[in-house]
């Protein structure tokens, strides 16, 4: 009885240590042969324990199989029970141990390389901290984003583009050279195609692409000044509004001109004075000579003045006497060519136009010159009864939508062209139609005077008309002389009824459009509006055309 209890004992202690199984146990002899090789056996995974595994190696084979286990005593039997759950234990432990070695040594390496891949880039990044690098790669720039940044260009304001262009890139420490590549994806219209039309090498040059689109505006010091000089105040500005222009031009003409002190501000308004009081074909030449101090205008004027006036033998010595008028004298043996209007049969000191131009400027500059007959008189009548049938009111203004200048209107049949006082309105480049117009009159005086769009409001015409803007008109009173280019073949307001001359008798005194006809002792007078078949009126070519007059060959009294 005491066997068997033993016996299930172990059984039950070899199932519970997983080295045997129920119905490995079915037999006494199979349980023994099946329970004794593990007994025998070393743990395969506990190379350290060689003690353990020679002594149950020697135990079972000094043991007989046939009544190993009827001498075994109960005891015995718990102490191997004993010995072989420490061995599993043991194998448990050292697996779990292998495990954590394993665990910390992949740990360790991982740790390892992360430093080194750390310390690698801190030594690719301290190489290129220490390398110098005289401007970012071109690569590394994106222009796409600085597109978002970007001002908008306006042709209006082209000056301004370029500062508040010049400030963002500063501020953002764009690289120069992808300044020009910047603003050709900006620019549109005129800039475009002066850009276009600029070699490779110019349009990557910053200063070179800025220069070029500025003289393509005519943003230069003589624009400035202009635009200075002939800005008025509107209707629409108040005066700090307009103080605030005229600041702004005059900066601006500064600024172009390069003044930086008292000096050159001086020589440049004293420049300006004097190309105001000498010929236009002066000043262009001294113009186009780019010179920024006085003395040197001065100097070139001379020159100029001295070169285009006469021509000198320069075989003749120079006499020691006074010189005579026959020591002047033209050597070509060729037919004379004026070199001032370039016209055959004179030179330029017997030029009519040269002539009747410095006439014109010994005038002063607000008086326009009409000159009359020597031997003609009007009488003691006042000359503006004469026109006083012809003149009736209305109102004219830069646009339909200002408020309206009343002024009074001098219908003028002789006339081509209509003019206008340059008081009447606040004229300014907004008005101006960018061409002039040429004023003659019977006399062999000329006048190129602007032209400005107006919109005019009278019982004769209404609209928006090119009229030509004077400092003065030959009639007291008129503000504007109404030609035939805007009322054809009217007169007067249709409501109106034409006035009766009295006792015309011969007499003429000359206007600039016309010839009155009286009687030199007799007050009264008539208009004859009869126009010059050979000469029309002169206009400056490519702008517009003469003016189409409707000759009429009978006269109307006034």
């Amino acid at each position: 009885m005491l066997k068997v209890e033993l016996q299930e004992v172990v059984i039950s202690g070899l199932e519970d240590l997983g080295l045997l199984t129920r119905q490995q146990a079915a037999s006494p002899a199979e349980a023994r042969v099946h329970a004794e090789p593990p007994l025998a056996t070393p743990p395969p995974v506990s190379p350290a324990a060689p003690d353990d595994r020679d002594r149950l190696v020697t135990a079972a084979g000094d043991a007989d199989p046939a009544d190993s286990d009827e001498d075994m005593t109960p005891a015995e039997f718990r102490l191997r029970i004993e010995q072989l759950r420490l061995d599993a234990e043991d194998r448990a432990q050292r697996r779990q141990l292998e495990f954590e070695m394993r665990k910390l040594e992949l740990e360790a390496d991982t740790k390892l390389r992360l430093r080194k891949l750390e310390l690698e880039h801190e030594a690719v990044k301290a190489e290129k901290e220490t390398s110098p690098v005289s401007s970012p790669p071109q690569d590394s720039f994106n222009i796409s984003n600085c597109m978002a940044l970007m001002p908008v260009f306006r042709e209006s304001e082209v000056d301004c583009y370029f500062s508040a262009f010049e400030r963002i890139a500063t501020a953002l420490n764009w690289p120069r050279d992808v300044w020009p590549l910047l603003l050709q994806c900006r620019f549109t219209g005129k800039a475009s195609e002066v850009v276009a039309a600029l070699s490779v090498s110019d349009s990557n040059n910053y200063d070179t692409v800025k220069t070029a689109v500025l003289q393509a505006y005519e943003l230069v010091p003589e624009a400035y000044r202009q635009k200075l000089r002939l800005s008025r105040k509107n209707s629409a500005q108040t005066h700090i509004e307009f103080a605030r222009v005229k600041t702004v031009l005059f900066d601006k003409w500064c600024n172009s001109s390069k003044v930086k002190d008292f000096s050159t501000l001086r020589e440049l308004l004293l420049l300006e004075e004097f190309k105001r009081c000498i010929p236009d074909k002066v000043v262009q030449y001294v113009n186009e000579q780019k010179v920024t101090s006085l003395s040197a205008a001065a100097q070139l004027a001379d020159e100029f003045v001295l070169t285009h006036r006469v021509n000198f033998d320069p075989n003749r010595r120079p006499s020691p006497g006074p010189p005579a008028e026959a020591d002047i004298t033209n050597v070509v043996p060729e037919p004379a060519l004026c070199f001032y209007c370039h016209k055959p049969g004179h030179v330029i000191k017997d030029c009519p136009i040269l002539q009747a131009k410095n006439v014109r400027q010994e005038q002063p500059d607000n008086v326009e010159v009409f000159t009359c007959s020597a031997h003609v008189t009007v009488g003691e009548r006042d000359v503006g009864s004469c026109f006083k049938p012809f003149v009736f009111s209305g109102f004219v203004s830069l646009s339909a939508d200002d408020r309206p200048v009343p002024i009074k209107i001098l219908r003028d049949t002789g006339a081509s062209h209509s003019l206008i006082l340059s008081s009447a309105l606040p004229f300014s480049g907004r008005s101006a139609c960018g061409f002039k117009v040429v004023v003659k009159g019977i006399a062999p005086l000329s006048f190129q005077r602007p032209v400005h769009r107006v919109f005019l409001t009278s019982d004769l015409v209404t609209g928006y008309f090119n009229i030509a803007v004077c400092r003065s008109l030959p009639v007291d009173g008129v503000v504007l002389l109404l030609g035939n280019d805007i009322a054809g073949d009217l007169v007067v307001p249709p409501a109106w009824s034409k006035p009766q001359a009295k006792g015309v008798e011969n007499m003429s005194v000359s206007t600039p459009n016309g010839l009155i006809a009286g009687n030199k002792n007799t007050g009264s007078c008539e208009m004859d509006r009869r126009v010059a078949e050979p000469e029309p009126p002169v206009f400056d070519a490519g702008f517009c055309g003469p003016a189409k007059i409707k000759r009429k060959n009978k006269k109307k009294p006034l």
